[in-house]
């Protein structure tokens, strides 16, 4: 349990992380559509942590384009206590934010197996766990969370 957990049982560092390991899992077992999927959501939690960390309140949704201007905007701001997680250089221009047009949304467990390619599911899950790495990680390192 992380120092961040809400009264309603969320605790964003932790999911982020039993999601990490889910994802990794199916992807040993080339279940390429669950691994993408659970990658999603460890981006999502870790970028859910920041905002938490820095506004208390956390917005109720998956959108990870959203999710990451607004990680990105608090770390522009005078006196961020995130700024050094946020400003990491980890997001390219493809990858998890740019699946077909949309990027990665929670929709896509509704998508036929087969559907994420393992290349696109190993990029996913590679650009997850460095997002998780440096978000995550480091503020447990640092006593942050």
């Amino acid at each position: 349990m992380s120092s961040l957990k809400q009264d309603s049982g969320e605790d964003f560092p932790e999911a982020a992380e039993k999601h990490l390991l889910d994802s990794q899992l199916l992807l040993e077992k080339d279940r390429f559509d669950g691994a993408a999927y659970l990658a999603g959501y460890v981006v999502e939690c870790s970028l859910k942590t920041i905002i938490q960390k820095e506004n208390r309140s956390v917005p109720r949704i998956h959108d990870l384009g959203t999710l990451k201007a607004g990680a990105l905007r608090f770390a522009a701001m005078p006196k961020s206590r995130t700024a050094k997680y946020a400003r990491r250089r980890f997001w390219s221009p493809s990858s998890i934010y740019a699946y077909r047009m949309g990027g990665w949304e929670e929709k896509l467990r509704y998508l036929p197996a087969g559907s994420i390619s393992d290349a696109d599911a190993k990029a996913w899950l590679k650009e997850a766990e460095a997002i998780f790495k440096y978000i995550i990680i480091q503020m447990r390192l640092n006593g942050e969370i």
